[in-house]
């Protein structure tokens, strides 16, 4: 059997890539474009010792050591480390890699068919890594309009104290306070410029993921300016996300 070194270093590289991409995406990470392809360069390197390594046991440590190493260079953090090498030897054998999780003739009859490809598995893989990255770029582009068109500028009046954030009108946002009108969910951090608020009690909200108690406050009153108009609403039901809102800093109901 012919194998051409090319062929072998443009398959595994495209199909690492991937495997790297597909991995900082669905561990929620941002796809650093040097973090994968760091990550892809060190797996294809080290496929080709493995061909040298005759013992059964030598080879399943030499797979785990290959796995452990190209999850490094994904990971900034030992707790994303270990779930990287998770995600990471799941996809392996999902799209057939058995590269860094399987021994023995597994690993060479995946080699052998990687090496006389000529160049397919490398084309395949790159077409997919390309497209993965199209679809996240119009996703990207959509969101980004969606936030603009509901985007306002709002601002808030707590006693003396008033504040400019970035409004956003969600439709998802249908909390209703015991008072019956909408909630205003405000990010942690705009709690230390508009001051204490006195606690109107508490709201329970249900998510996919279970249920959430958040303290209710009520602020004076806030101002909601969109399209050259301006809207007073006095006394508004409010509460802080547990964690900084993305784009904006206050969710506005639309039933506001």
């Amino acid at each position: 059997m012919v194998v051409y070194v090319e062929w072998v270093i443009a398959d595994n590289l495209a199909l690492d890539i991937l495997l790297a991409y597909l991995t900082r995406i669905l561990l929620r990470q941002k796809a650093s474009l040097w973090r994968i392809l760091f990550s892809a360069a060190v797996g294809t390197a080290l496929v080709f010792p493995f061909l040298y390594i005759a013992p059964l046991w030598a080879r399943i440590l030499y797979k785990f050591a290959v796995l452990s190493a190209v999850c490094l260079p994904l990971s900034d953090s030992l707790r994303l480390w270990r779930k990287c090498l998770v995600v990471y030897a799941v996809l392996s054998a999902a799209f057939g890699g058995l590269y860094y999780l399987f021994a023995g003739s597994a690993f060479e009859l995946s080699f052998g068919a990687i090496s006389t490809t000529g160049g397919r598995v490398a084309l395949l893989a790159a077409s997919v890594t390309i497209g993965l990255y199209l679809v996240r770029q119009v996703r990207g582009l959509v969101r980004e309009l969606r936030l603009k068109r509901h985007s306002v500028k709002v601002q808030l009046f707590n006693g003396e104290r008033f504040v400019f954030v970035s409004g956003f009108y969600d439709t998802g946002n249908t909390v209703l306070a015991p008072n019956g009108k909408g909630v205003v969910f405000l990010s942690p951090k705009v709690q230390s410029t508009i001051g204490t608020m006195s606690e109107k009690g508490q709201i329970e909200v249900r998510t996919v993921l279970g249920k959430n108690t958040f303290a209710l406050y009520q602020i004076d009153a806030i101002k909601i300016y969109r399209d050259g108009q301006v809207n007073t609403i006095e006394r508004v039901n409010v509460a802080y996300s547990r964690d900084n809102l993305s784009g904006c800093d206050a969710l506005l109901p639309y039933n506001l």
